[in-house]
């Protein structure tokens, strides 16, 4: 843009000129780029923005020919690129069958598969991933991210897979045509990718607040402390309280008897950070034989307030949900009267959104 705006008068001159045809080839190309990355596109209407990336063809053949002094550039970054996918399709893509692809609660399916050996050779899987996935038995071409809900160290990847949109309800409907016919699904993956983008091994408390799928690289981080196979803490954090909310109760199918596995071992292994559980139906009026399941929605500055008692200087809070959840919790987590013994608790707040 910055590049056309100061030859513009090159665009209306030489219009028939060959220079003037390719930059724009190229212009029109990162336009369709930049416009379809915009957070609404993104998150809405994801195969658009997807396959309109591969705009870049005719980004890179128009900038081949619009300027000759970016050649070598050009022939390098086709290589890397090339070189990259062809490893994507040796390490990750080419289609496995699952082990364990199930239909979990009302509307979700759990899909697990095996890692792939070179990749945890190479260490790449950590805490709060996400993986492209792939159906071929559905679809070749469609591709959807999806949060890694296993630790690193586990032996298999689990993802859980919410019936949000028009593909992943056909997603869970075929893990429930699969189960009833007793067959695995084949799956290609693209990734793992990504980060949690902060080391939560570094504060003595943790504040974890899922909404509803939002769990799931909550779940990740949880399975990576009291899953370890270390015999001696890798962490100094002494306190966790994690709390779930969901619109129905149905939803606490997924991991609740892991989170209270969780919170038993916690008890019994003092190396363990202790553990306290809080569920929250929101939508659901049904009676539950648990003291952790609670109906309506929780007050966060008191949520906030009761972690003040375990922590001595710092508090990690990391949100996992709606936008409109995450910016309660965030407006609970920055209020000035946070307070112990009357200095100013530090908060470091962290989030991932997730629009349902």
């Amino acid at each position: 843009m910055i590049h056309s705006a100061f030859h513009y008068d090159h665009l209306l001159d030489r219009t028939n000129e060959s220079i003037t045809k390719t930059g724009l080839i190229s212009l029109s190309c990162g336009l369709i780029i930049f416009g379809t990355s915009l957070n609404f596109v993104r998150r809405k209407l994801f195969n658009v923005f997807f396959w309109s990336h591969f705009a870049f063809v005719g980004f890179i053949v128009g900038m081949y020919f619009h300027a000759a002094g970016a050649r070598p550039f050009i022939w390098a970054s086709l290589a890397c690129y090339g070189l990259d996918k062809v490893l994507a399709l040796i390490w990750t893509q080419l289609p496995r069958r699952t082990t364990k692809f199930e239909k979990v609660g009302e509307r979700t399916a759990l899909v697990q598969f095996k890692k792939t050996p070179l990749m945890k050779l190479l260490g790449r899987y950590k805490v709060g991933q996400y993986c492209f996935v792939n159906f071929p038995e559905l679809s070749i071409h469609e591709w959807h991210p999806f949060s890694v809900a296993s630790a690193p160290n586990d032996e298999y990847v689990d993802l859980y897979i919410r019936a949000l949109g028009n593909h992943t309800k056909k997603i869970v409907d075929y893990s429930e045509s699969c189960s009833a016919e007793n067959k695995q699904a084949l799956v290609r993956c693209d990734g793992p990718y990504g980060d949690l983008g902060f080391n939560y091994r570094r504060y003595g408390t943790l504040l974890l607040v899922g909404g509803g799928i939002g769990i799931t690289p909550i779940m990740s981080v949880v399975r990576d402390i009291y899953d370890s196979k270390c015999k001696e803490p890798r962490h100094c954090i002494n306190y966790i309280s994690l709390v779930w909310i969901m619109p129905r109760g149905t939803e606490a199918c997924l991991f609740h008897e892991t989170l209270t596995q969780f919170r038993l071992k916690s008890l019994e292994d003092p190396l363990l950070p202790a553990l306290n559980l809080e569920v929250y139906i929101t939508r659901d009026d049904r009676e539950y034989n648990d003291k952790q399941i609670m109906h309506g929605k929780p007050d966060f500055e008191s949520v906030v307030k009761a972690c003040l008692t375990h922590c001595s200087r710092s508090i990690l809070v990391y949100a996992s949900g709606p936008g409109r959840m995450v910016n309660q919790l965030w407006d609970a987590s920055m209020k000035k009267s946070i307070k112990k013994d009357g200095k100013r608790v530090r908060v470091d707040f962290y989030h991932e959104s997730f629009e349902f």
